[in-house]
Parts: C-alpha cells; structure tokens; sequence
C-alpha cells in the first residue's frame, strides 16, 4: 500500500495534461489506476521549493554517467552515493527512448548525458526525477530499466542550476539549513525548454514549504498568473473591487499621501479609482469619468499633489486632486478637437520643472501642450478672479 500512497500524494503535485486526467472518468476507473498504479504523463507546474522536493522524496541519489547508447537512447548510471534514503541497487538504468510531450526533450536529455557527468535523482516510490545537467526529466520504474516519461522543465522553478551545486544544496537542506539556490522565476513552458527566463537566488529549506516571497501581484487570469487556492504558502485576497472583465491598464499612486500605494483601474466602459486603507481598498468617486486608454499621474498644479490625467473616447479628461477627492477640471485643457484618445503622457519637455501633456490617437499623430500653469499661478497673485486665468493656462 506504500507505493500507492505515494503515488496518490505525487499525484496531487501534478497537473494531468494526457487523456488518463482522473477527473473524467468513472469512480471504479480511478480506483482502478490508483491500485495499478499506471503513470500518467504531467509536467510538475506547482512552483515547488527544494525543500518540498526533498521532503517527498524517499531516496535522493548522486549519480554519475557510465554509459550512453545513443542509437537506442539508452542511458546507464553507477550510483556514488545516497544523500537520502538507501537505494537498493548501484547501477540505474534509464530508458530514455523517445518520449516526452515533444522530441526535443529526449534530445535534451541524450545530449547532457555523457560518460563522467553527474545527475541527481529524486525517487519518491513511484516516480522519479532527475537533474542532468541544466534539464529535468521524470521516469517510472518498470523492473530493471526506468522508463522515461517526459521531461520536466518546470522544476527549473525549484532549481536551475548544474548537480554539482544541486547536491551542494540539498545536503543543506537535509541537514536542516537554509540554502540559496538558483530559480527560473518567469517564462512559460517553451521558455523553460530553452532556458530562457530569469534566473533568481531563492531560499530553499525543510521549513520553507512552498514559496511565499511576500509579493504582492495582480494578474488578469491569463497563463501569466495562476490561481493557487489552497496551497501552503499562499493567500486568496480579494480585497480589490471588481471593476469588470475588460479592465485593461493599472496606474498607482499615492494620491491622499498616506504613505500606502492607490490604484487607478481602467478599462473601455469604466475607470474606477480605489484607495488603499492596508488591508482594504474603498472606491473614490470620480466625476464624469467612463471608459480610458490610459491614465497617468503628475502635479501640473505644483501643489504637491498628484493629479489624474485620463485619455478617453471622447478626448482628455483632466482631474484635479484636492487632498483625498478629485475635481473634473476639463475645461482647463486645450479646447481644440481631440477625440479617441489611445494615449497621454506628462512630460517635462521644456526644463521648466512643470509637467507638460503629450496626447496621441490614430488620427492625429501625437500632440505636444506646453503647461502654462506658472504663468496662471503668478498672474492668480495680482487678479482675484481666478476663471480667466484658468482659460489661460489652457491655452
């Protein structure tokens, strides 16, 4: 019964991607694969510290390579030690054949194999993984010869790095340290396969059970960002209102000067602006305001607040911000036909320390406003009556 247990806390790891996905078949039909045990091909894509991989294993291996047929894509391994476990025999043999979801990931491991190289094995009763090289691969037992299955490019998010220092690490994290280690942080599957993505230092240890590197991220639910709901380590917060599926663009600042970052959500029907309270995020309203392109912040004011700037259908919306609130101050910007806005800046394009406006759309190219602001300030301090001056800095 061991070995299905096993079988059973590795499944739960993987994300079934071949036609044996558990979910579609019959209860007896799942009772059946369990008790026989029969691999299912899944790439591993649960963002897994070495501490985890570690902790699932029964036995931890150094291996090194003593023979490579390249014709039968066959690779033999003479065990140098174990780091975990004892491993009842000395020399593993691996099929490599030619599986995978894709040629190139038997390719990959045949061309790492070479007579001398190390690799490291990772055995959890059932299946098996193993770093050779910078690549990852997943094998099953089947009597003498382990049988590869795929290759597994997303445990290049649990190390990414050579098995000399693989082994380096692990011995660290068995014996109940923290270790630094070499992460892919980013990238999607092809990106793995070409090794392509950023590589971060992580820590790694028994203790540190999955990843939670106290960051914060907000995704739209695409392959960028997935949802892992129940995971140690990880968080469901749902503090943030919804806006509506077709929020496309985020701009953030502190605009009540709390100290604490505020979010400006827009999308083609709607812009919502929410204030960050720590823990919660309240929605501040914002007059008039429908759908944007775009928005961006800056004081063009000089009161040492920052002001929203929204490039909508209709043509640029300008709102000022009056400690907390906002006040629709349209009427200060150009007066001339702008519609259908698809983008806005604040740039200082003259060197006067006051931000100017770059507004664009597929009609009229871009356009350049200088800001007259401090000529309206100054000329405020001798005419009591401010709207003609506003007219003034509009121009």
């Amino acid at each position: 019964m061991e070995p299905i247990r096993n079988l059973r806390r590795w499944l739960c790891h993987l994300v079934t991607l071949s036609p044996c996905h558990l979910v579609t078949f019959p209860c007896h039909l799942v009772i059946f694969l369990l008790i026989w045990a029969h691999p299912c091909q899944a790439y591993v894509e649960a963002p897994h510290t070495l501490g985890t991989v570690c902790t699932l294993s029964t036995n931890v291996m150094v291996l090194q390579v003593e023979k490579v047929d390249k014709e039968k894509n066959l690779i033999i391994y003479r065990k140098l030690r174990d780091l975990k476990g004892q491993h009842p025999t000395d020399v593993i043999k691996h099929n490599v054949g030619h599986n995978g979801f894709n040629p190139r990931e038997w390719q990959y491991v045949i061309d790492w194999a070479e007579p001398g190289k190390k690799a490291i094995m990772f055995h959890n009763g059932g299946a098996s993984e193993t770093c050779i090289g910078t690549y990852w691969y997943q094998c099953y037992a089947g009597g003498e010869w382990w049988n590869m299955s795929h290759g597994e490019p997303y445990l290049l998010r649990t190390f990414a790095g050579n098995p000399d220092k693989l082994e380096a690490a692990v011995v660290e994290v068995l014996a109940g340290k923290e270790a630094i280690v070499p992460c892919m942080v980013d990238g999607n599957k092809e990106d793995m396969h070409l090794r392509r993505g950023r590589i971060w230092r992580m820590r790694a240890s028994l203790k540190l059970a999955e990843y939670n590197t106290k960051r914060d991220f907000v995704g739209w639910g695409g392959e960028d960002f997935r949802r892992l709901q129940g995971m140690p380590g990880f968080t469901q917060y749902s503090a943030i209102t919804r806006v509506d599926p077709e929020a496309q663009a985020i701009a953030v600042v502190d605009f009540n000067g709390d100290g604490k970052p505020d979010l400006c959500l827009i999308g083609g029907s709607r812009v919502a602006l929410l204030q960050n309270a720590g823990t919660t995020f309240s929605e501040v309203s914002l007059p008039g305001a429908s759908g944007s392109r775009a928005a961006v912040w800056a004081d063009y004011n000089g009161d040492g607040k920052p002001d929203l700037l929204l490039a909508t259908p209709d043509g640029p919306r300008l709102y000022t911000n009056l400690g907390g609130s906002f006040r629709d101050d349209s009427h200060l910007l150009p007066r001339e036909p702008y519609y259908d806005l698809t983008a806005a800046a604040w740039m200082d394009f003259d060197g006067d320390g006051w931000p100017d406006l770059l507004l664009g759309n597929g009609y009229h190219g871009l356009r350049l406003y200088r800001n007259l602001f401090p000529v309206a300030r100054l000329a405020a301090n001798l005419n009591s009556d401010q709207a003609p001056v506003r007219d003034k800095a509009a121009q």
